[in-house]
């Protein structure tokens, strides 16, 4: 019999396994597949991020992946 517990943990498994896979999937034409992610920030990392964004001509998107990767490899 298995509890609430150890179901929990196969499904959280099965959730990971999921996600490596879709990342080790590559695109055949080379690009690097893109998906949306909405956030919502503090106004003041926000008004930063658009300082940031005039002042080196670096995009929102870059900005936030460069950090992203820095961050989780």
């Amino acid at each position: 019999m298995s509890n609430a517990f150890m179901a929990s943990a196969e499904k959280s498994k099965r959730e990971q396994e999921k996600i490596r896979n879709r990342g080790e999937r590559g695109r055949s034409d080379g690009k690097e597949e893109m998906k949306v992610l909405n956030i919502r920030i503090p106004a003041d990392l926000h008004y930063k991020a658009s300082l940031h964004r005039l002042e080196t001509g670096e995009s929102m998107t870059q900005l936030i992946t460069r950090l992203l990767k820095r961050e989780l490899g």
